[in-house]
């Protein structure tokens, strides 16, 4: 299978996946219902940057080719969020009703997310992995943006297996890689092909053997919110 950043020759019009870590959070699930709104016409465009013509000079993906997915610990589906989050005042009130289907259609691709290190690094990381691939042949998408929006890690621990890239893979063949869990997603998502936005200050691709890697792929990151 090719890697799931294959461009076709027009962006704007291929269909990109939207990757999210922490999917059932307050972040991502209020990013997700306003897109879903702006595409179904239950929102106005007033304030998407995109829109502007000096920025929509570049191409953009269109809101209509954007396809949703994730990972998350949480179990609370994304149209019961949707719903607590209206009742918060923080999405309009009639959003969970009009949108349900495409919510509960959003819900069914997102993935149990990684909680601790109960079982060994590399096992996670080829499931994560497999996740990603799955969602770009399911969906026939042209890219995948994994989106990092989990919550914020403390620093990485120092250790030589994080130096290099070579270190890493040997640390994770030998079941004793020590990639915090913000790295573990960054790692498995430049080995799927996925370029990725670090939402957060957590570790995640800036650990310098996760850079190699990406460096190694060609696949952009940025962030370190």
């Amino acid at each position: 299978m090719t890697d799931v950043t294959r461009q076709e020759a027009d962006p704007a019009a291929s269909r990109t996946g939207v990757w999210f870590v922490g999917a059932r959070g307050s972040v991502a699930s209020t990013a997700m219902v306003g897109a879903l709104a702006l595409r179904s016409g239950l929102a106005r465009l007033t304030g998407l940057v995109s829109e502007l013509p000096e920025v929509a000079a570049a191409r953009l993906p269109g809101l209509s080719g954007l396809v949703f997915g994730g990972h998350d610990i949480a179990t609370i589906s994304l149209p019961k969020r949707v719903e607590a989050l209206a009742a918060a005042g923080v999405v309009p009130h009639h959003l969970p009703e009009a949108l349900a289907s495409e919510l509960a259609a959003t819900d069914e691709w997102i993935r149990p997310g990684v909680h601790g290190h109960d079982r060994p690094q590399r096992a996670t990381a080829e499931s994560i992995e497999a996740d990603l691939r799955a969602f770009g042949k399911a969906h026939g998408l042209s890219r995948i943006v994994v989106v990092d929006v989990s919550s914020t890690e403390p620093p990485a621990p120092e250790d030589p297996a994080l130096t290099s890239a070579g270190g890493l893979e040997r640390a994770l063949d030998a079941g004793a890689a020590p990639l915090p869990v913000s790295s573990l997603y960054a790692y498995a998502a430049f080995r799927a092909g996925c370029p990725l936005v670090a939402f957060t200050p957590s570790p995640g691709p800036r650990v310098p053997a996760v850079q190699e890697l990406a460096r190694e792929r060609s696949l952009p990151w940025a962030g370190s919110d």
